[in-house]
């Protein structure tokens, strides 16, 4: 069974995009927000991974990235995209303890890359249970 991808973005190409570079080994679902990202979340069963954008609601995006973390229903690795370069969200991203996040732009395929190494990662640990 294929792993399931939440992608949480306001920008509809760019969730386009996400969709086409993840879809050919992922089932990819999109959410517009972090507060219907946690809805389909608790709603459709297993997210593998959650990839959020935090730029457009960067302190829902920090709650939602808090509470996944925090959680035991969900506890999913958390990949965040952001364009803002500033100390204030590059700091608040390093105390989420998130797995990985982008600066953007960036290339897809580089996302990918990354998203397959923690996944088979997880994949791998499941498999010892």
């Amino acid at each position: 069974m294929r792993m399931s991808i939440l992608s949480i973005n306001g920008n509809k190409p760019f969730n386009y995009i996400l969709q086409t570079v993840l879809s050919k080994n992922f089932i990819v679902y999109v959410a517009t927000d972090p507060i219907t990202g946690l809805k389909h979340m608790k709603n459709n069963g297993r997210i593998s991974l959650a990839i959020v954008d935090v730029d457009a609601y960067e302190e829902d995006a920090f709650e939602f990235v808090d509470y996944v973390k925090s959680s035991l229903l969900f506890q999913v690795p958390v990949i965040l995209l952001t364009s803002n370069k500033s100390y204030f969200v590059q700091q608040k991203i390093s105390q989420l303890n998130e797995n990985d996040f982008f600066v953007k732009p960036f290339n897809p395929l580089d996302l990918v890359k990354r998203v397959n190494e923690i996944l088979s990662g997880i994949q791998l640990d499941e498999s010892k249970i």
